[in-house]
């Protein structure tokens, strides 16, 4: 029996446990396996599902996860998280958001003017700094971004009206707007 299967025959593991030790030692097949069973068995489960599909991304099977996240799509194409997972997939495929038949586009951020501008805007009446990576969740609600922290980072760095103090890591740095004169 290998260590796997003991995760899996015992009872006493909590799932996230099960799923940690997977995806850390890269069994992307059992992951795949291990989530579709809760998939199956919670069919109108929206996590169980894209869980499911995050698996088929991690083992780099994109076609499967296409094909799921379309019929969740279909399902409920006002659903945010899944129209994400539709857009992870499609830059996975070498694709983008204009290869796949939307109800409603998703907005999708880069790391331009625009975003930064949504940064200042989010910054605004903020006495405390804020970490790049609590503005990159926040970002979540205006669009899908399509970059991540160290980029978020870079750009806010780069634009003058704000104040950066750099940690070891960018996505602890601390963010804020400058003050007007």
């Amino acid at each position: 029996m290998n260590n796997d299967d003991y995760l899996e025959e015992n009872y006493h593991f909590e799932d996230w446990e099960i799923e940690c030790h997977l995806i850390n030692n890269k069994n992307h097949d059992k992951l795949i396996d291990f989530r579709k069973k809760f998939a199956e068995k919670y069919p109108r489960d929206l996590h169980a599902q894209h869980s499911l599909c995050d698996a088929y991304n991690l083992n780099k099977e994109y076609y499967n996860a296409l094909n799921k996240l379309t019929q969740l799509y279909q399902e409920s194409p006002d659903m945010t998280s899944t129209a994400y997972l539709v857009l992870e997939t499609l830059y996975n495929l070498g694709k983008d958001e204009n290869d796949f038949n939307w109800i409603t586009k998703p907005k999708v951020l880069l790391d331009n003017v625009e975003t930064a501008d949504i940064c200042y805007n989010l910054l605004k009446g903020k006495r405390k700094p804020r970490a790049i990576y609590d503005i990159h969740t926040d970002l979540y609600g205006y669009g899908y971004t399509k970059f991540n922290e160290d980029d978020l980072y870079n750009l806010l760095k780069n634009d003058s009206r704000f104040i950066v103090k750099k940690d070891d890591s960018p996505e602890l740095s601390e963010v804020k707007r400058k003050p007007r004169r």
